[in-house]
C-alpha cells in the first residue's frame, strides 16, 4: 500500500513538475511565484496590499491560458536522424517543416518531445535494496528512496525550445534542430511540441504534432588504447563457427571419402549419387587470435556504477584493433549471452548497440557468468575483465583463467571517493595488467594505460 501511494504521489509531481517548466514562460514562471506569495500574504489584509495583487495576477493568468484555447496549427514534420547516438554528446539532423494552413506562422518555438520515461508501477516496486554489511535499515530505506526517487527524474534526453522562422503558408522548411541523449538504449520521439506564447508572454499555448521514431544511443565512450594482448593463436577445428540465424558456416576445401564418426550433416550427397559411395565435405582448420571481453552486470539496481562499467566495455570494443582476430562479448541477462565480432562475423558495431541495451542482472550469480567463461576458455587468446566488485567469486574467475595461461586486463568500477587500495589478489604479480577506476576519473586512467 506504502509502495502504491509513493509512486502515485511521485508521478504525479514529476508530471506536474514538468509540465510547469514546458508551460510557463521565464516571466510567467515569475509572475506565478508572485501570486503564490500574494496569496499567502492576502490573509492580512489590513497590513499589506496583497489581497489587491493576487486577483489581478490570478486575472492575468486567467487571460493567458484563456489564450491557449483558440491556438490551432496544422503543420506536417519530417526529421533524418542519424543511424546512432551517444550518451551525453548532442547530436544535430535536419527537420522539414510543412505550413498546411492557409496563413504564414510566426512565432512559433519547436521542442522534441520523448516517450515517457517514467517507470511503471510493477517496475518502480522492483528497485529495492536488501540489507548489505555496514548498512542498517534505515540507511538502507534512504538509499532506496534515492534510486527511486532518480528513476522519475532522468529523462531520455535534453533538449531545447528552438524559434522557428516564419512559416510560409503551404510551403515546407528545412531547420536544423539538435537534443542530447541522456541514456543509452532505444531513445523514443513521441512527435514535436510546437509553442505560441499567449500576448502577455505568460504561458506557451502548445500543439503536438504526431512524428514517431526511434534512435539508438550507444554508451558513452572513453578515449582508450588499443589494448593488444600477449595471448598466441588458438586452434578453431571447421575454421570460424558463425554464430548465425541458421547452422554453422566454415570455410570449405575439398571433398573426401566417408571414415566412420564422421558426422551426417557434412555428408556431400551429389558426390555420393555420382560415385556410389559416401563422399564428406572438408574444411579448413584454423588457427587465430579471440579474445573476451567479460562484463560484470551482477548488481541490484543500474546504478551510475554499472553504467560506468558499460562505457568502459564500450570504450574497449570500440578502440580494439580487432584485424583477423575475434572478440567475444560476455555478459549474463536473463541468461547467459556470448556476442562474437571481427572477421566475417561484423564489425564493432554490432558489439555497441548490445552493450547499448543490456541490463542489470539480479536473478542469477556470478558463477553463470563464470560457467559461461569457463566454457570457452579453449578458444581464448586473452581476455580483458570489467567487474564492478573483486569479492572472492570474481577472483576466482581471475585465477581460473590465470591457470589456464590466459592472459588478462582487470578493471574493478568503483564509487567515487572510494577506498583504492584494492588488494590484487591473483593479479599480484601482474599489477600493471590490474586497474581500480574510481567513477569520475575513469577517462584519465583509460588514457594513461
Amino acid at each position: 500500500m506504502f509502495d502504491r501511494m509513493q509512486y502515485r504521489f511521485m508521478y504525479g509531481y514529476y508530471g506536474f513538475a514538468g509540465w510547469l517548466k514546458s508551460r510557463f514562460t521565464p516571466a510567467g514562471k515569475l509572475a506565478l511565484l508572485g501570486l503564490m506569495a500574494s496569496g499567502l500574504l492576502a490573509w492580512t489584509p489590513n497590513k499589506t496590499l496583497a489581497y489587491q495583487i493576487a486577483p489581478f495576477l490570478f486575472l492575468l493568468f486567467v487571460f493567458a491560458v484563456g489564450c491557449s484555447y483558440f491556438f490551432s496549427l496544422r503543420l506536417r514534420v519530417q526529421r533524418r536522424l542519424p543511424r546512432m547516438a551517444t550518451v551525453g554528446t548532442s547530436i544535430s539532423y535536419k527537420c522539414t517543416i510543412e505550413n498546411q494552413t492557409g496563413k504564414i506562422q510566426s512565432g512559433l518555438t519547436l521542442a522534441e518531445k520523448f516517450k515517457d520515461t517514467k517507470p511503471s508501477f510493477d517496475q518502480f516496486r522492483l528497485l529495492t535494496l536488501s540489507p548489505q554489511p555496514g548498512r542498517n535499515k534505515i540507511q538502507t530505506i534512504l538509499e532506496q528512496d534515492k534510486i527511486r526517487i532518480r528513476s522519475f527524474k532522468e529523462e531520455g534526453a535534453s533538449g531545447r525550445h528552438q524559434v522557428l522562422p516564419d512559416l510560409p503558408p503551404q510551403k515546407a522548411l528545412e531547420i536544423e534542430n539538435s537534443f542530447t541523449p541522456l541514456k543509452r538504449g532505444y531513445l523514443r520521439l513521441a512527435g514535436v511540441e510546437i509553442f505560441r506564447p499567449d500576448p502577455l508572454g505568460l504561458y506557451h499555448s502548445a500543439v503536438t504534432v504526431p512524428c514517431e521514431e526511434s534512435l539508438l544511443v550507444i554508451p558513452k565512450i572513453y578515449p582508450a588504447p588499443a589494448l593488444r594482448l600477449a595471448g598466441s593463436r588458438k586452434h578453431n577445428q571447421k575454421g570460424v563457427a558463425l554464430a548465425s540465424h541458421i547452422g554453422d558456416s566454415e570455410e570449405f576445401i575439398a571433398l573426401r571419402d566417408y571414415r566412420p564418426g564422421d558426422p551426417l550433416r557434412t555428408i556431400h550427397w551429389k558426390s555420393w549419387a555420382k560415385v556410389g559411395h559416401p563422399v564428406v565435405k572438408q574444411y579448413q582448420d584454423e588457427y587465430f587470435s579471440r579474445y573476451a571481453l567479460i562484463l560484470d552486470t551482477f548488481t541490484q539496481v543500474d546504478s551510475d556504477l554499472f553504467e560506468e562499467a558499460v562505457s568502459v566495455a564500450a570504450s574497449f570494443s570500440a578502440n580494439m584493433d580487432m584485424g583477423e582476430s575475434l572478440l567475444d562479448l560476455m555478459f549474463v541477462g536473463t541468461e547467459s549471452y556470448c556476442f562474437t565480432s571481427g572477421r566475417s562475423l561484423g564489425d564493432t558495431d554490432r558489439i555497441l548497440e548490445i552493450l547499448a541495451t543490456v541490463r542489470s542482472c539480479r536473478e542469477h550469480s556470478f558463477e553463470q557468468l563464470s560457467q559461461l567463461v569457463m566454457s570457452r576458455s579453449a578458444l581464448l587468446s586473452g581476455s580483458i575483465c570489467v567487474l564492478l566488485s573483486w569479492d572472492e567469486t570474481r577472483q576466482a574467475l581471475v585465477r581460473h583463467l590465470r591457470s589456464l595461461n590466459i592472459p588478462l586486463m582487470v578493471f574493478v568500477i568503483v564509487e567515487k571517493g572510494a577506498e583504492l587500495e584494492i588488494d590484487p589478489g591473483p593479479m599480484k604479480d601482474q599489477a600493471d595488467h590490474f586497474h581500480v577506476l574510481e567513477r569520475g576519473r575513469i577517462a584519465e586512467v583509460l588514457q594513461n594505460l
